[in-house]
């Protein structure tokens, strides 16, 4: 399991509350908090190799995706259905 449990960019919620995505330095984690068996499901989404960006951040916006910028650019990516498992 690559999930270490010190994220450092941040995280959101789904707009269910769901799914919390979790950013690692330059790591994307979704974690299905509704899932019982094992207690929740980490699954990694996405990396980056390029240290460019800097470190990973992410914002729930108000149009319910979740968008998720560098340290050291405006925008990286974006999740335009974060309450769909996996990388849907």
């Amino acid at each position: 399991d690559d999930f270490n449990w010190t994220p450092v960019g941040g995280c959101a919620f789904s707009k269910s509350g769901r799914f919390i995505y979790v950013t690692q330095v330059f790591e994307l984690f979704q974690i299905d908090l509704w899932q019982t068996n094992p207690p929740f499901i980490i699954l990694k989404i996405d990396s980056i190799n390029d240290p460019l960006p800097g470190y990973l951040f992410t914002r729930l916006a108000p149009d319910g995706k979740i968008y998720i910028s560098g340290q050291y650019d405006t925008a990286w990516s974006v999740i335009n259905t974060p309450d769909n498992y996996g990388t849907a």
